[in-house]
């Protein structure tokens, strides 16, 4: 099967700032995802990095290759490196971001985690399947494209039209590691998620809200939005709570 290159990249905002925000993008998706929400808090002199993940923003067949592990390695160094220039720091993610998100925070100190649509527990007919499918089908096609209720934003979002199934078992890994991990986060965590969501239910934030250990938290239930929340209907929503979340945490130098 033949694919054309996303040829995506990391996304950089670098301010004056104490204040660093991390994001990590979804499953077969790209930094783009996070583009206006970045920009949005880096005119409040808030420092984002997006790195493009591992086996994403270029074809399936890289992704089809990628190891679980690499997304946490790739996470890891991104927050290293964002530590380095910001004392303070925010780590979030949308649905597989989200849960990359959460991964780290369970192993490293966070001034806030912000989860958008965020799964650590996904339940499909078709996932008991994969392991033999896999052997035969390397792609399963995304019949309806990306979960966004806004057709305009759907179709200027950069991502990939199929899910390569090897990735999937590699997604799933991720999240039964971090269905554990999350008891250790301690960390203030504002949760996002839509009650339309078609691709991650609303019960996996819930879920998320009783397992954590965080005294302050926080999940906002959206109405008119699908899975990606940041270009949704509703990111002016998203944007608001993002930065009301950031400014109660963390001090801001301005």
């Amino acid at each position: 099967m033949h694919f054309t290159s996303l040829n995506s990249a990391n996304i950089s905002f670098d301010r004056p700032s104490s204040i660093g925000c991390l994001f990590f993008h979804g499953f077969t998706s790209t930094p783009e995802e996070f583009r206006e929400l970045a920009q949005y808090l880096a005119d409040e002199q808030i420092s984002v990095e997006i790195p493009l993940l591992p086996g994403h923003g270029k074809t399936p067949a890289e992704l089809s290759q990628t190891k679980w592990t690499d997304w946490v390695d790739c996470a890891r160094e991104a927050y290293f490196n964002l530590r380095k220039n910001c004392q303070q720091l925010f780590v979030g993610g949308q649905s597989m971001g989200g849960t990359l998100a959460l991964h780290l925070a369970s192993h490293y100190p966070v001034n806030g985690i912000l989860a958008y649509a965020a799964p650590i527990e996904f339940h499909h007919s078709l996932l008991r399947f994969i392991p033999l499918l896999k052997r035969f089908i390397r792609y399963y096609p995304k019949s309806q494209g990306n979960d966004v209720a806004d057709e305009a934003a759907k179709s200027r979002l950069p991502a990939y039209q199929v899910y390569p199934l090897p990735a999937i078992s590699e997604f799933q890994k991720l999240i039964k590691h971090t269905f554990f991990d999350v008891t250790e986060i301690t960390a203030p965590i504002l949760l996002m998620h839509s009650r339309q969501d078609h691709t991650i239910p609303l019960s996996s934030s819930e879920l998320i809200l009783g397992r954590v250990r965080s005294t302050e938290k926080k999940l906002v239930r959206l109405e008119k939005s699908y899975h990606l929340l940041t270009v949704d209907y509703e990111k002016e929503i998203v944007r608001r709570e993002t930065l009301q979340f950031i400014r109660r945490f963390a001090h801001l130098d301005h």
